[in-house]
């Protein structure tokens, strides 16, 4: 969004937790139309996802462009290593 919408990365950041919520209730809707729930899993992963908002949001709010960037390239360079890694022949 910052770089194909040209949206202050703040703005982006706000859209893309819309972006996940509503990816997560449409999820969730799925799995309720089909009873295919793990009740205990799902709450961990509710309560994960409302830690990580509160604090992004916080963040965001604080620190702007200059915390959210390092902290974007940081977590999309430890995933890429974890999936490497996953990946790599026992």
């Amino acid at each position: 969004l910052v770089i194909l919408r040209g949206m202050p990365i703040r703005v982006a950041t706000a859209h893309a937790k819309l972006f996940n919520v509503t990816s997560n209730l449409a999820a969730l809707a799925y799995f309720v139309l089909f009873g295919n729930i793990a009740w205990i899993a799902g709450g961990v992963m509710i309560l994960g996802q409302i830690g990580g908002a509160y604090l992004g949001a916080h963040f965001a709010f604080k620190g702007g462009a200059k915390i959210i960037r390092p902290i974007t390239v940081i977590m999309c360079f430890a995933m890429s290593i974890r999936v490497l890694i996953r990946m790599w022949p026992a």
